[in-house]
């Protein structure tokens, strides 16, 4: 009955077919076998049958685990209901003359309430009560039996032999220490699952969604190794002086909006990584394109949110390679990126007048034409003396992704 709606659909199905399906088809196969036909049993449709039903169940109690709670009581009979349609076919009306087919629906109907509970407010009593159900059904299924075997016998000449005392009083304990552990394996599962989010939260806002997934899918993405990356930096003008004069709050709450704007802007733009220090942004891009499409909207966007405190911020970008990954000793690491490139980003941001993008001549020569950009001037950097570079006007690009005001919007919305 525990299916993780989270998990493939491959391992709801082996769940669902291995945890409840499957069970008293079992049951009742061996019965049959056993006691009622014998050997000519597995020459008859009957045990095909009821593993068919039990793999169907399976099929439709995967497929809509994430449904409405009705589907977890009326999956859980679509194995006992194929199987009585087939027999009734057959049989006729003395389907319901035998014990074991009763018994076969009194089994799937208390499973599909239990299920139906769970679903609909999640508690360890029905998980209880369906492991319970399933051991209880085994000793129906024997008490059957020896119905067969010995027609006629009362029930106290059956308590005369201790191997059914032992067996009404063994699996039943069993089933409620079994019960038992399964609420424990229950309990433990769902802690698990709670830290399993809390972690992977966490692992989102330190690396961001495209780099979790890409290490969660191969260990070795994070290996640090020698790229060519487009890096930008922006950085708040006269912030420190500004906030000085404000309270803790108020520039607390000034850079979480700028913060969410950028964030929201960036993921139309797919950047390899992104990290906030204070005042500054720095974005990773795989190429120049993306990055000088990225830092104009982020100019934009960035006087939006400045602009009424007085406000503006600085923009620069440069190309080249870097050393890219895990970084760090053995036990804290993060994602990052190294190199000279990065200095040089960093230090043209600098460079960059308030409200202006400035790009290197590497930039400027990598991009398409559309981009508008100034007459190439030299700047002086540190470590870097003439540093050759452009003020990045804008793109004639025919339909924006979206406008300042648009990213705004979606922020405070």
């Amino acid at each position: 009955m525990r299916q993780r709606q989270t998990s493939s659909f491959r391992e709801r199905f082996r769940c669902a077919l291995l945890n409840n399906a499957l069970h008293f088809p079992v049951i009742n196969i061996l019965l049959e076998w056993l006691v009622v036909s014998h050997a000519a049993y597995f020459l008859k449709p009957d045990p095909y049958v009821l593993v068919g039903g039990a793999v169907i169940q399976a099929l439709v109690l995967a497929a809509t685990a994430d449904r409405r709670p009705a589907w977890a009581f009326w999956g859980n009979l679509v194995g006992v209901g194929l199987y009585t349609l087939f027999e009734m076919m057959v049989e006729g009306m003395e389907f319901w003359q035998a014990p074991h087919h009763v018994l076969y629906w009194a089994y799937s109907l208390t499973i599909a309430g239990l299920a139906y509970w769970q679903a609909r407010w999640p508690n360890d009593a029905a998980i209880f009560g369906a492991y319970l159900v399933r051991a209880l059904a085994l000793l129906a299924a024997y008490v059957v039996g020896e119905r067969y075997v010995q027609a006629g016998a009362s029930f106290a000449v059956a308590l005369e032999d201790p191997t059914h005392v032992f067996m009404l009083i063994a699996v039943p304990l069993l089933g409620v220490l079994g019960g038992i552990a399964e609420v424990s394996a229950e309990r433990y599962q769902r802690l698990l699952d709670a830290t399993n989010r809390r972690l992977h939260t966490y692992a989102r806002w330190l690396l961001g969604d495209g780099l979790l997934q890409a290490l969660l899918n191969d260990p070795d993405a994070g290996t640090p190794k020698r790229r060519d990356r487009a890096v930008l930096f922006a950085d708040v003008r006269q912030f420190t002086a500004w906030s000085e004069d404000h309270t803790p709050e108020v520039v607390m709450q000034a850079l979480q909006t700028w913060y969410h704007a950028v964030e929201s802007l960036l993921q139309a733009h797919s950047p390899v990584r992104y990290k906030f220090t204070a005042d500054e942004v720095m974005v990773v891009f795989r190429d120049a394109t993306t990055a000088a499409h990225a830092a104009l909207r982020l100019r934009d966007v960035s006087e939006q949110v400045w602009q009424p405190h007085g406000l503006s911020v600085g923009v620069g970008l440069h190309v080249g390679p870097v050393v890219e990954g895990l970084i760090g000793g053995q036990e804290v690491k993060q994602y990052d990126v190294v190199g000279d490139t990065v200095n040089t980003a960093q230090r043209i941001e600098k460079s960059a007048p308030a409200g202006q993008v400035l790009i290197s001549d590497e930039v400027y020569r990598r991009l398409p034409s559309g981009f508008i950009a100034s007459a190439p001037f030299t700047v002086e950097a540190k470590h870097k003396p003439n540093l050759r570079v452009r003020v990045l006007r804008s793109y004639a690009e025919p339909e924006p992704l979206e406008t300042p005001q648009e990213v705004l919007q979606e922020v405070f919305t």
